[in-house]
């Protein structure tokens, strides 16, 4: 059976192998494989996890700190505890996974990784049902992912014995169920007060998601436009000087609001900006994504009837 390959980031790795003044057959010595596997890497070849996590030993980081560029999950799931080989393997598979869409396949990873953690691994295990529920909110199981982050935060023992970061994502999660059942009061107040600890890891993503509430809120009627425009154009300008693709996610909700007020060409501008993101950070779901909004855009601007068969995401 073929073995499973991972795609590494490259900026990561050349920048620790500057830092060291390695070659990358220094690199290849120190990680104990072969060269033409580290000269494969180099031409954007994916590598097995054997590979990935050799390499993440030699260069003194965690195999999530190679993988998060094309996971696509916030850098704060980084700062976890260890996970054995196999379990870390396993929920590497469950966060590319529930990147593709396969949200029931992703959780069914979850919850056998949480039947064999031990029971009294509380950093841990508590770290997987997070990811658990934001897995479950992912596939439309709103209440559900809801319920089990409350569930987590209201068991006041785990506060002093897990990461405080891992605490932060259950309460940002939680929002964000929050924001999806359309609970948006209860959402903006969640938000507002994340942004107002000391999160700088996830000022972008918070900021995002306040925005993404207050659009919402603008269409039910609510004076919130200017807000949402604001909160957006401060995500879109963090991750942007951060070359994270997550500028695209901002510029297409910045999209949404320019329409809102009836800028059309603004929003066409936005939505091929977008596009371009999502494009040079080779994110094709999202760039599928984008046209499609596009065209609903067009179609709805211009009263077009959609094609026979054809179903706007």
């Amino acid at each position: 059976m073929a073995h499973k390959k991972y795609l590494l980031d490259l900026s990561l790795i050349r920048a620790e192998m500057d830092r060291r003044h390695w070659l990358q057959k220094q690199l290849a010595d120190e990680a104990r494989v072969a060269l033409r596997s580290v000269t494969s890497l180099f031409k954007g070849k994916a590598v097995t996890y054997a590979v990935a996590a050799n390499l993440a030993r030699a260069l003194d980081l965690s195999v999530f700190a190679l993988t998060e560029k094309h996971l696509h999950v916030g850098a704060g799931w980084l700062d976890v505890p260890d996970l054995d080989t196999t379990h870390e393997r396993l929920l590497i598979d469950a966060l590319q996974k529930d990147m593709r869409g396969l949200h029931a396949e992703a959780a069914r990873l979850c919850q056998r990784i949480l039947r064999e953690l031990p029971d009294l691994d509380d950093e841990r295990r508590m770290f997987v049902r997070v990811k658990l529920a934001t897995i479950n909110d992912n596939g439309g199981r709103h209440a559900e992912a809801l319920a089990l982050l409350e569930t987590i935060l209201n068991d006041t023992s785990l506060v002093n014995r897990v990461p405080g970061r891992v605490l932060f994502w259950a309460r940002y999660h939680r929002a964000l169920s929050l924001r999806r059942l359309r609970r948006l009061d209860e959402a903006k107040n969640a938000f507002q007060t994340l942004l107002a600890q000391d999160n700088q890891h996830a000022v972008a993503s918070i900021n995002h998601q306040l925005g993404v509430v207050y659009l919402e809120l603008a269409r039910q009627g609510k004076s919130t436009l200017d807000e949402a425009l604001s909160c957006l154009q401060k995500s879109r300008e963090i991750w942007q000087r951060a070359g994270n693709h997550r500028e695209g996610f901002s510029l297409r909700r910045l999209a949404e609001a320019s329409a809102l007020r009836g800028k059309l060409a603004k929003a066409v501008e936005l939505y091929a900006n977008a596009i371009a993101v999502f494009a040079f950070h080779q994110c094709a779901r999202y760039v599928e994504q984008s046209v499609a909004e596009l065209l609903e855009l067009a179609r709805r601007s211009f009263k077009l009837p959609a094609k026979r068969g054809q179903t706007i995401v």
